[in-house]
């Protein structure tokens, strides 16, 4: 038997115009098979992204995967750039609602509480920081900020200082536990509206397509990412607590709601556009009496 040299297709995360996304990731990552008898590390990293879906303990490595999942639509410069400014600031919002309910923080803000608590500045502050640092590792690797990702940031710290300033912290449990289911929600929205955008580059995006670049799986990056954030937030004593758990078990599921709901509002537009269209060209076509 002549064996087969043709080389085997490898998921990308993007195309090169950052836009177009895999197809086949909808019906989920293919596992692939072991290799003499060992199993390798990419098809349980796989069948852990198929399992997961979209859910992520970072909301940088859920955009660009969500970016996987869904297909941003073309829009107008306006509204990319309306679209990115209210998903930003919600998800500033988000992290507020967070802070003020003393329940702990999403994953990747327990690192920037870490921060801001031993560099005494604020919570957006320590966002700022941390994806500075971000930014330039994945520029020294050939990925540099785009005035999206750049102005993504800037609103998520500048939202998150101004909500936590407005908010105060509730009286009761129940309250606070209201505080965070409404910070899943908001968080979740943002997020979709910044995919829906179509823009950002923000610095964990970057260097997922760093890596990708130099042929490294992007899963093991995220996951990597994610995991080292994380751990290294709550070594450094950032707010972990029993919303932090909360966040990584619902977000996912609320996301992938979000998601859908603004994709099923813009292909509802475009019907409800198309058949005004028609209406009118029918008119135009009726002969005058």
């Amino acid at each position: 038997m002549v064996a087969d040299d043709s080389p085997v297709s490898k998921p990308t995360l993007f195309t090169r115009s950052d836009v177009t996304c895999d197809p086949s990731f909808r019906a989920g990552w293919r596992a692939l098979l072991t290799d003499n008898g060992r199993v390798k590390i990419r098809p349980r990293l796989e069948q852990l992204n198929k399992l997961l879906g979209t859910i992520s303990i970072s909301r940088h490595t859920a955009l660009p995967m969500l970016r996987r999942a869904s297909t941003s639509p073309v829009v107008p410069l306006g509204r990319q750039l309306i679209s990115l400014l209210i998903g930003s600031s919600l998800i500033g919002v988000a992290v507020a609602l967070m802070v003020r309910a003393e329940l702990g923080l999403t994953p990747y803000d327990v690192m920037s509480s870490a921060v801001s608590d031993r560099l005494s500045i604020t919570l957006g502050q320590a966002g700022w920081f941390m994806a500075g640092v971000f930014f330039i590792v994945a520029a020294v690797f050939g990925r540099r900020p785009s005035i999206w990702g750049l102005g993504y940031i800037l609103a998520n710290g500048v939202a998150i200082d101004s909500a936590a300033g407005l908010l105060t912290t509730p009286d009761t449990v129940a309250g606070r536990w209201a505080f965070v289911v409404a910070a899943v929600v908001v968080l979740a929205t943002g997020v979709s509206l910044v995919m829906y955008s179509g823009t950002t580059g923000g610095p964990f995006e970057l260097l997922m397509l760093a890596g990708q670049d130099r042929g490294i799986d992007p899963l093991k990056i995220r996951y990597g990412l994610d995991i080292a954030v994380f751990a290294a937030g709550v070594i450094l004593g950032g707010s972990f607590g029993p919303a932090t758990v909360f966040y990584a078990l619902s977000f996912g599921l609320v996301l992938k709601l979000s998601t859908q709901a603004l994709v099923d509002h813009g292909v509802g537009r475009q019907t409800r556009l198309i058949s005004l269209r028609e209406d009118a060209e029918q008119q135009q076509r009726q002969p005058v009496a």
